[in-house]
């Protein structure tokens, strides 16, 4: 069985989302029509609303609602996170060098998705008329000199034909760990995965069922708590080139406080799927108290509180 507690959903981390969303799409707005408009602030923009959006419509789904739309959801994290890496990187480099990198990118996705068209649709639809991006080899050695100078300028000579593995990238920037535990927690659900494969049967030993929706309350919570990790990791990374002030970036410390407070977050090996005993709920509790105690004892003051007014009301029944 998948852990379950985290899908009953803090109502303040909720309403802070929801209160966010009008503040996100004001600041995600760019103008295209000014004078050489940073493209690179244009896609900075469009990773901050996705990364809201997906934080905000993973958090809305009840229990009730919760299917095997969820593991299919789980990749969009690795996006996410793809995205805080990649423009932390290019984030590095002074505007000009932005630019370049950000135009080398376009020039290749498009030549790239081009070729790729070709190839499929003349094999499977040949009578569908698509577009052709022209493209030659000349142009493809250009791009790749272009970045190899970028590379030799910046002194990361890990910039040589193209942009760097994510993977390197993320080491890069202090990311090394980000990225590794997102890359294990979201690709499995992307990539050819026996683990995973296996995981999503479930039942008696002579009769296991597989499907999707096995495993779907913990998929919902890997994209509930991790949707929200994400994006307060995105504001702070970001935070001076998106121009957060100090209301909204108080926001996403209570969301961060939030998350902190989840007794259990969704490990990419669960001791479900393992067959194993879960921790003892006494151990667990005591363990969890005794971090909050040094890092939100007000938390714990309320916790508190409230299981002594739940003492005296069963004291007066």
């Amino acid at each position: 069985m998948a852990i379950s507690p985290a899908l009953q959903r803090p109502p303040a981390l909720i309403r802070v989302l929801r209160d966010l969303k009008k503040n996100v799409l004001k600041i995600g707005k760019f103008d295209l029509t000014v004078p050489n408009p940073e493209l690179y602030l244009a896609v900075l923009k469009s990773a901050f609303v996705k990364g809201y959006e997906f934080a905000d419509y993973v958090n809305r789904f009840t229990e009730k609602r919760i299917d095997e739309s969820a593991f299919f959801m789980t990749a969009g994290l690795r996006g996410i996170c793809e995205d805080i890496i990649a423009l932390k990187f290019i984030g590095q480099f002074d505007p000009a060098i932005r630019k370049e990198i950000i135009n080398l990118e376009i020039a290749g996705a498009v030549s790239k998705a081009s070729e790729a068209q070709k190839n499929f649709f003349e094999k499977v639809r040949p009578f569908q008329p698509i577009v052709k991006v022209p493209s030659s080899a000349a142009d493809l050695q250009k791009r790749k000199d272009s970045y190899k100078a970028i590379g030799i300028q910046t002194g990361l000579g890990m910039i040589k034909e193209k942009l760097p593995p994510v993977e390197q990238m993320a080491a890069n920037v202090g990311l090394a760990e980000v990225y590794d535990f997102f890359y294990r927690i979201t690709s499995e659900t992307v990539h050819f995965n026996v683990r995973v494969a296996l995981r999503n049967g479930w039942g008696p030993l002579n009769k296991i069922e597989f499907g999707t929706k096995k495993f779907c309350k913990y998929y919902a919570q890997v994209n509930q708590i991790y949707g929200v990790y994400l994006f307060t990791l995105f504001c702070d990374a970001f935070k001076t080139d998106l121009d957060l002030d100090d209301k909204f970036m108080k926001s996403i410390k209570r969301l961060s406080l939030e998350l902190s407070r989840e007794l259990r977050w969704p490990e990419p090996v669960t001791f479900e799927e393992m067959n194993m005993s879960t921790p003892n709920p006494i151990l667990s509790s005591v363990l969890f108290i005794a971090h909050m105690e040094k890092h939100d004892s007000a938390f714990i003051k309320t916790l508190r509180k409230r299981a002594q007014r739940a003492k005296t009301k069963k004291q007066d029944i």
